[in-house]
């Protein structure tokens, strides 16, 4: 009866250990949708062969670019369903991207947003001043509320040139798409969900009833 116990009793902390401890888990990105692709391209975007709660979102196709008095709007919006794996919940999500812009005789007007389940966040905003060139991030973190376990993305880009007469003013998607530090990715955070302490205790109890009964045969 003793040795059952015993076998119960490292069995549930061993477990305990386990789930707790766990982080080779990865998500499951579903569904990944761009209805009117303009600087988003659904075809490559897939997740990270190394690290699988990272999808690495595929722009090689995108470039803007006006001359003499034209304006331009591109406007975007990739969305895909994230679930979570047993035992798991969905703490945060990071996006960035990088790009660069040009103009002279012109300004450009870059944002966005992420947003996962009615939570949103900006990935900020930048404006080129005339003349000049800059690299820069569109980029957020966005913390989960409660412990959800499946989520609903969309990130959205807004990006505007605009040229006066006679100037012309560029935006890029990447500053080097050779670089896998400046394409555009999104990557998760999972937190297991926490344990029961009355099973915590549980197994305690049965730890400590063991110890007890030993005590007390020898």
């Amino acid at each position: 009866m003793l040795t059952n116990i015993k076998r119960l009793a490292v069995a549930v902390v061993l477990g305990l250990m386990l789930v707790d401890g766990a982080q080779a888990v990865t998500v499951s990105f579903l569904n990944i949708n761009d209805t009117n692709p303009q600087g988003f391209s659904t075809a490559g975007t897939a997740p990270d062969p190394v690290n699988g709660n990272k999808l690495n979102i595929n722009v090689d196709s995108f470039f803007l670019e006006v001359f003499n008095g034209a304006v331009d709007v591109m406007f975007d919006t990739l969305s895909f369903n994230i679930e979570a794996p047993d035992g798991f919940f969905i703490k945060s999500l990071k996006y960035r991207e990088g790009l660069k812009t040009s103009v002279n005789g012109g300004t450009t007007i870059s944002h966005g947003s992420l947003s996962a389940n009615g939570q949103g966040s900006t990935l900020g905003f930048f404006a080129q001043p005339d003349p000049g060139t800059s690299n820069f991030y569109l980029q957020t973190e966005l913390l989960l509320s409660g412990q959800q376990t499946f989520a609903s993305v969309a990130i959205t880009n807004s990006l505007t040139a605009v040229s006066f007469p006679g100037g012309e003013a560029k935006i890029y998607k990447g500053f080097n798409l050779d670089n896998e530090a400046e394409k555009p990715f999104l990557e998760v955070t999972l937190q297991a969900v926490p344990v029961p302490a009355a099973v915590w205790l549980f197994g305690s109890a049965l730890v400590g009833f063991i110890a007890f009964s030993r005590r007390r045969l020898s």
